[in-house]
């Protein structure tokens, strides 16, 4: 990635993004009980905050990985549905943003 003709990282999305650790992963699941949702999420390893809205839940994570791995066993064992998984941060240009602008 350049930036005023600069180059200010260098890599694959993936491994740019996981070099930048001030910055939580975010993560957005949709759930028509997205308050119980946030609720088990809240629990779980890595998690360091939870927004809502309509119906999804914003997860900001120190470890995408851990969430990543434990949700499936969170919503089963909470009868939880989840009508939708993304990860909200990995694309271009929320890395550009967090190397220039955050």
């Amino acid at each position: 990635l350049l930036y005023q003709g600069r180059v200010r990282a260098m890599g694959t999305r993936e491994e740019i993004r996981g070099l930048l650790d001030k910055h939580p992963h975010q993560i957005r699941v949709q759930s028509p009980r997205a308050r119980d949702l946030a609720r088990a999420l809240l629990a779980l390893p890595g998690v360091v905050g939870v927004r809502l809205d309509d119906n999804s839940v914003h997860v900001d994570t120190t470890d995408p990985e851990a969430v990543y791995d434990r949700l499936p066993r969170c919503v089963l064992e909470e009868g939880l549905p989840v009508e939708g998984l993304e990860a909200e941060d990995v694309g271009l240009d929320a890395i550009f943003d967090y190397l220039v602008v955050k």
